[in-house]
């Protein structure tokens, strides 16, 4: 005749085997849509318009202004006001005039 414990004990060990076989299921559930939502990005990618230097059409560059130290005044009227401005194809943008001063502190950031 076989003991309560020994059942007690084949049960408790069958419940953690279940329980292990359940988080192991999850991981391999998770794993799966991983793989998945990868396979689906590079499907994306394959489609994704490309220009000429390899660079996504939908690519966006930030750029951060700081600073500029001893600019050559160049205004032959004495006035003098820096600014930057970039350019990337079709797309401009400008800096804030920074007046009377050589070395200007913008700290602005632009996205192209």
């Amino acid at each position: 005749m076989i003991s309560d414990e020994f059942v007690k004990a084949y049960i408790l060990l069958e419940e953690k085997l279940r329980m292990q076989r359940i988080k192991y299921k999850k991981i391999e559930d998770d794993l799966i849509v991983m793989r998945d939502k990868q396979h689906k990005n590079m499907i994306m990618n394959k489609n994704e318009k490309l220009n000429e230097h390899g660079i996504s059409d939908d690519s966006v560059i930030n750029i951060t202004l700081y600073e500029a130290r001893d600019l050559k005044q160049e205004d032959f009227l004495g006035s003098f006001s820096p600014v930057v401005v970039f350019t990337i194809g079709d797309q401009k943008d400008i800096s804030n005039h920074k007046p009377n001063t050589t070395d200007p502190v913008w700290n602005e950031n632009f996205a192209l």
